[in-house]
């Protein structure tokens, strides 16, 4: 049953919670930046009321924050400027291509079998962890970090026992919170490590209104260790009230948030500036290169007609009609010379040239970030570097990791299950540029020499994605004995026929 609290109305309410901690205002700005670089203009649009519908228009306080008005320009050629300037998302491709190293992973043989069972719905709502893990990662690259909480449904008062709770099948399941809507938050250091004691989190729901009708709505749900509230707020104006929605308590002693970031960090993951933050000033300035040269050509197609009367002007008199010249195929200029002014355009191999070197910039920061590395401009330098490009995305590999593995231990501990849930191994065959020919056959080589068994041979094989990553080696090590088993046998008949019909000659 809800319960209302009256608080008195300020700005920024520290009671409330709502309140916007001085780290999320200070950090907020950079979160804006790099989530409007990553989506390109599809962001700067909003939601326009018409006739009998709705419609989407570019939002110009938008999009000027991004390209500005020129002095002087006309609000109606300005608004057509920002439609037809085009945005490359040049910052999106490089957060998903880095992201895109670390998206296959495999699990192994510790992985509890409650998440195992689960696996291809770790949310309840349909994403299998792959899909679940990659989305984690895009956030964590393009903002510096984000959360994953993990959560279990509310417990139903008819379940008093373990067959009971085993029939309505609650297990616990991911929640891929986003680094905006943790608004305010508390921390404590415990062992060397930072412990979160209390954050709020954000949440937008759609709440109906009337018999048809429905809106968007925001709750705050506060997370302590053991604990959760769950609050809305109500203003008028005069007052505000906190109305408390739900409340509960978990099985767990810490806040079962768990940041997601795989950067190196100091103990405090709640501050970073996003890891690609200079890609992104890059793309911003790309697009304004860009919109400059696509405007400038626009200009330079449009030639425009210049007239010069060849009669001196003379005065007329109010009674005579003014003579128009008109333009067309059945008319023509009267007492006029005309001519067309085309501009040269000149400006835009320049432009064109900027345009270029500023691609070439994003890919070579893109290339250092992945690789730890400026982009090497020769193949012996590729050569020489790729050691250091493994170093950068393992680093990366084992963050991640670490992460899943406190992940599946806070799963289990939900379970009541003792021990550990369980790890992933990153698959390497992008962060160790794959296995090469030389390796496979070297492994060969020591596999021919007896010095490892063929089920090491084929586990090494999937593990560089010689082999595909579904690929049964259990399965496929049977096979072969059951095969070889069968070749004898066929082997040793065939011998016990020949020798049957040659027999040998004793003398």
């Amino acid at each position: 049953m809800a319960t209302k609290f009256e608080h008195r109305v300020t700005e920024q309410d520290p009671d409330l919670p709502s309140y916007l901690s001085e780290e999320y205002l200070n950090q907020l700005p950079f979160w804006e930046f790099v989530a409007d670089m990553y989506e390109g203009r599809t962001a700067w649009y909003m939601v326009a009321p018409v006739r009998n519908g709705s419609s989407m228009v570019l939002d110009i306080n938008i999009g000027a924050r991004y390209l500005p008005k020129e002095e002087a320009e006309p609000e109606e050629e300005y608004a057509k400027r920002l439609a037809r300037s085009y945005f490359d998302r040049k910052f999106a491709d490089a957060v998903d291509s880095s992201a895109g190293f670390l998206s296959r992973f495999l699990l192994n043989d510790d992985v509890h079998e409650s998440i195992t069972s689960n696996i291809e719905n770790v949310d309840l709502c349909g994403n299998s962890l792959e899909v679940f893990l990659k989305a984690a990662d895009i956030k964590s690259l393009r903002d510096d970090h984000c959360f994953v909480m993990i959560d279990f449904p509310k417990r139903n008062a008819e379940i008093t026992d373990a067959y009971t709770e085993s029939k309505y099948k609650n297990r616990p399941y991911f929640l891929l919170i986003d680094v905006r809507d943790v608004i305010n938050w508390d921390t404590e250091i415990k062992n060397n490590k930072m412990m979160v004691t209390q954050a709020t989190i954000r949440e937008t729901f759609t709440k109906k209104t009337g018999r048809y009708g429905s809106k968007k709505a925001t709750r705050y749900r506060v997370l302590t260790p053991g604990a959760y509230e769950v609050y809305e707020i109500e203003e008028t104006p005069t007052r505000t009230d906190l109305v408390l929605v739900e409340e509960g308590i978990t099985t767990l002693d810490f806040v079962p948030l768990i940041p997601y970031c795989l950067l190196p960090r100091d103990s405090d993951f709640f501050n970073g500036k996003p890891p690609l933050y200079d890609i992104a000033e890059l793309n911003l300035k790309l697009y304004q290169k860009q919109s400059e040269k696509d405007e400038a050509m626009h200009k330079a197609n449009m030639a425009i007609l210049q007239i010069q009367e060849t009669s001196p002007p003379r005065v007329k008199s109010d009674k005579e009609e003014t003579r128009v010249a008109t333009i067309g195929p059945n008319t023509c200029l009267w007492n006029v010379s005309a001519s067309f002014v085309e501009p040269s355009g000149s400006a835009l191999g320049h432009t064109q040239a900027d345009i270029e070197k500023l691609e070439l910039t994003i890919e070579k920061k893109t290339l250092a970030f992945q690789s730890g590395y400026a982009a090497p401009p020769t193949a012996t330098e590729i050569a020489r570097d790729s050691a250091t490009a493994q170093a950068s995305l393992g680093s990366m590999a084992r963050a991640k990791e670490s992460i899943i593995q406190q992940l599946f231990d806070t799963w289990c501990l939900y379970m009541n299950v003792p021990g550990k849930g369980g790890t992933i191994t990153v698959n390497k065959k992008i962060v160790e540029v794959g296995m090469s020919e030389a390796k496979a056959g070297l492994l060969l080589q020591i596999r021919a020499a007896g010095e490892i068994t063929r089920q090491t041979f084929l586990e090494e094989l999937r593990k560089g994605d010689v082999l595909s990553k579904d690929f049964d080696v259990d399965a496929e090590v049977e096979a072969l004995d059951t095969q070889m088993k069968q070749e004898m046998t066929t082997q040793l008949v065939a011998a016990t026929v020949a020798a049957n019909d040659n027999p040998a000659t004793i003398y």
